[in-house]
């Protein structure tokens, strides 16, 4: 399957968010004893949405139109 360029940014983008969500999701526990445990689950939902929509991209699916051109 031949990727335009330009899709292939997009990839890396929704690969570097989903990345920073679960860095987030490693580094909120470990700063804080008794962390709130909601928000590193909020981080790894959110990391798996963006893994999500960058393989729904690379199959050229059509995710959330508001997501249509990339990670923001």
């Amino acid at each position: 399957m031949s990727v335009p360029p330009e899709v292939i940014e997009i990839l890396r983008q929704w690969v570097r968010k989903a990345e920073n969500d679960l860095e987030a999701a490693r580094r909120i526990p470990a700063i804080e004893e008794g962390c709130p445990l909601d928000t590193v689950c909020f981080h790894c939902q959110q990391a798996t949405e963006e893994y999500l929509k960058c393989l729904l991209t690379y199959l050229g699916i059509q995710a959330h139109a508001a997501t249509i051109s990339g990670p923001s």
